[in-house]
């Protein structure tokens, strides 16, 4: 018996990932050109290249101006409390039940995107670091993932501003992993983790120079 081969294609994943965030989202057309297709399209080819929404809209044939695009975007975009919510339900409607069914190992990273602009409402919202592409601020979010059969699933996502307690924010990640009915299997006691966050920022800082991702709290 031959083994079945399924190819994926980008319109598969793209379809994939559209039907997964609308159900989340609930977004509507804003107006002709800035339908919901049209602005996931744009936020997926971003977010695949690495490049602004700016660059996005020149590269892609179809799409309406990069001002058109932040205003929809601003007008449809939920608080980002609420918006966090919503991407961490979408997380959980595409995990294994597998994952659920026994306990899992969990690791734990802080994300930084080099930002040059200005805050979109309070200075708190850019975080500060390394100099990094020329620059110490950034936008931050952790993740919380599992590696399962060579494939990484993403559980919990969460913001991180300027200041924020680190210890903090791997509890809230662990409580949204919970929520996901997930169960570590490597959750550490508390007093393990420094009880501030310099002293977890001195434990990551030999990690800086890999990639874009800097291992926040690794358990084993």
């Amino acid at each position: 018996m031959h083994p079945q081969h399924y190819v994926m294609t980008p319109e598969v994943v793209y379809r994939h990932a559209a039907n997964l965030l609308q159900t989340q989202l609930q977004w509507v057309d804003y107006g002709r050109k800035c339908t919901v297709k049209t602005l996931l399209l744009v936020l997926f080819y971003a977010a695949g290249q690495l490049c602004s929404l700016s660059m996005a809209c020149q590269r892609l044939r179809t799409a309406p101006s990069d001002q058109a695009v932040r205003d929809a975007l601003r007008a449809l975009c939920p608080p980002l409390e609420t918006l966090e919510q919503q991407l961490n339900n979408s997380f959980a409607a595409q995990l294994p039940k597998a994952l659920r069914q026994r306990r899992q190992r969990v690791a734990i990273d802080l994300i930084l995107i080099p930002y040059h602009g200005q805050p979109h409402r309070r200075v708190e919202e850019i975080y500060r670091g390394q100099a990094k592409s020329g620059t110490t601020h950034f936008h931050a979010y952790a993740t919380l993932y599992i590696v399962h059969r060579g494939r990484r699933f993403t559980v919990a996502l969460t913001h991180v501003e300027h200041g924020a307690d680190l210890v903090e924010v791997v509890k809230r990640l662990l409580r949204t992993a919970s929520r996901a009915g997930i169960r570590p299997a490597n959750i550490p006691e508390m007093t393990r983790i420094p009880s501030d966050s310099m002293a977890i920022l001195k434990l990551i800082s030999g990690f800086r120079n890999i990639s874009d991702s800097v291992p926040l709290v690794l358990m084993r």
